[in-house]
């Protein structure tokens, strides 16, 4: 989805331009109008709000560039300055270089397991923990691919497109893998998502986890009072029935 935006522009533009020559020929006329029309076209897309013909055609990535890039510049210093982002079908080069951003995982980066043994194995362990989330968001467009893309990709996630949705256990064995930041999703986990525009939702992991293990230690100490209170129980009951016993 992220070619289209570039590749439509350059279609109109290929397009005008025949235009013109076919109806002005190659005089200097033509090269003044082709050079003027160039610049024009270039600052319209610099002052575009939005900077994107993405959003034109009806595709939110700029509008979802923008609420991470919001959400980024809101987060405590705790954070790391590089946080680690996982966006399934994310602009990897958004990510880097205008959220300047890590990315946790996606299927591009996976071409550098070739080259060493531990990238691969950790390659291959992240991508078992994302892969519904892999899925999810190729469902809509998958099916219409290629016959060997689509073989392609399930072998490499390791199951079928028509695999179930992602669940919420799913969302929380990614948050819990310590490496990861933050996550860009378009699946609604209503109580968990920190930021969202309708379009896609941003999971805080560090959030995440420390709810997860503030309700672990809530849980503990209930058992541990339980417990407790058992505990008196029977040492109240065992005292009485020892008094019992002694009598009079």
């Amino acid at each position: 989805p992220q070619l289209i935006g570039p590749l439509a522009t350059w279609a109109a533009a290929i397009t005008l331009v025949l235009v013109i020559q076919h109806q002005l020929g190659l005089g200097a006329l033509y090269r003044r109008i082709a050079l003027g029309g160039s610049l024009a076209v270039q600052t319209c897309f610099f002052f575009a709000p939005g900077g994107s013909p993405l959003e034109l055609l009806g595709i939110d990535a700029a509008a979802d560039l923008r609420l991470v890039k919001s959400y980024l510049s809101q987060l405590a210093p705790s954070h790391d300055d590089s946080p680690v982002l996982y966006w399934p079908c994310g602009p990897l080069d958004s990510i880097w270089l205008d959220l300047r951003c890590n990315s946790y995982y996606s299927i591009a980066q996976t071409a550098g397991n070739m080259f060493n043994r531990e990238t691969a194995v950790e390659g291959y362990r992240r991508m078992r923990l994302v892969r519904d989330f892999e899925l999810d968001v190729r469902r809509p467009w998958l099916p219409r691919c290629q016959e060997i893309i689509r073989r392609d990709t399930e072998r490499l996630l390791g199951k079928p497109i028509e695999s179930e949705p992602p669940t919420l256990d799913a969302l929380l064995r990614v948050c819990q893998d310590e490496p990861v930041d933050l996550l860009v999703l378009p699946t609604r986990f209503d109580g968990w998502y920190s930021a969202t525009n309708g379009h896609v939702f941003i999971y805080d992991a560090h959030a995440i986890r420390a709810r997860l293990d503030s309700d672990v230690s809530s849980t503990v100490a209930s058992s541990r009072d339980v417990d407790s209170t058992a505990n008196s129980a029977f040492a109240c009951a065992a005292h009485s029935d020892s008094t019992d016993r002694i009598g009079p």
